[in-house]
């Protein structure tokens, strides 16, 4: 009897400590983006890191619930206000990109969120159909793209959704 209090003691602090990591994981993420976004809701994080220490290396995509506010404010063709980003309207071009990391855009070739990571940092595994709305999002028009000193930040208004991408 004792031992199995003691598994279940494990388990529930095991847990505990999950859910308090995941907890500080959240929070983090809701700091990658200007704080006047408005954003408060994290939907998915897919993140990968390789070594540790200065060497290493980390690249991912969060994606966030785009607060009703923004989408208002971006159907009616305003860019929103972001702490000195500098907003793009998509079809994205990425500035001096001719290798194709995120431009030029020429048919398929357009970008690809892909070619930013590995331009910058290495692959993340993505599902297929967040692959799939980010790049459809870099290639039409009618989303706004921001690049920080540490990302891209994208916004889909008509998915409601807000993504966050870094490699390097």
């Amino acid at each position: 009897m004792r031992g199995l209090a003691a598994a279940v003691l494990v388990l529930a602090l095991t847990g505990a400590a999950w859910l308090g990591w995941q907890e500080v994981l959240r929070r983090h993420h809701l700091t990658l983006l200007p704080p006047t976004l408005g954003v408060t809701d994290r939907l998915a994080a897919f993140e990968v890191a390789a070594g540790w220490g200065p060497g290493g290396n980390e690249s991912g995509l969060i994606l966030y619930r785009m607060p009703d506010a923004l989408a208002a404010l971006l159907a009616s063709g305003e860019p929103p206000a972001a702490d000195g980003l500098a907003w793009q309207a998509t079809p994205f071009v990425a500035e001096g990109s001719s290798d194709g990391a995120l431009g030029p855009c020429a048919g398929d070739a357009c970008a690809r969120i892909d070619r930013f990571f590995w331009r910058y940092g290495h692959g993340v595994e993505l599902p297929q159909d967040v692959e799939e709305m980010v790049d459809q999002a870099l290639r039409t028009a009618g989303n706004r793209v921001g690049m920080t000193r540490s990302g891209l930040v994208l916004l889909i208004p008509n998915e409601k959704r807000v993504v966050y991408a870094y490699a390097g």
